[in-house]
């Protein structure tokens, strides 16, 4: 089974970081195929330990996301259009949003529904 984490940042050495991270790494000592999209570029140094087996995907988007006006945020549009794109091109089982920036895209992506629905 394929399974994806998205989140805007991977460089801060805080709890939802260290969350995913434990919950990833956990299931892929179990056996799924797990990928964490992240929305910046990769950080110099990793605040964990990541399991080798995980994928990552960075976008590599600088900036930072602001919800003051979403829709008039480049960042923002940016990030929603990198994430839609990737959710088409590889399709995931499973995919879960850690906030409002990918929510958005989630409910709207065409590529990972369940066939036959």
């Amino acid at each position: 089974m394929k399974i994806a984490y998205c989140i805007s940042a991977l460089n801060h050495q805080a709890g939802m970081e260290r969350i995913i991270i434990d919950k990833v790494n956990w299931l892929s000592r179990h056996g799924y195929d797990m990928t964490i999209i992240v929305g910046n570029s990769a950080p110099e140094t990793m605040p964990f330990d990541i399991d080798p087996a995980v994928n990552l995907v960075y976008f590599g988007i600088e900036g930072t996301l602001s919800f003051e006006i979403p829709f008039l945020d480049p960042v923002l549009k940016e990030y929603r259009a990198r994430l839609s794109e990737h959710l088409n091109a590889v399709h995931y089982d499973i995919v879960v949003s850690t906030g409002v920036a990918d929510s958005h895209v989630l409910y709207k992506n065409q590529g990972w529904k369940p066939q036959g629905r």
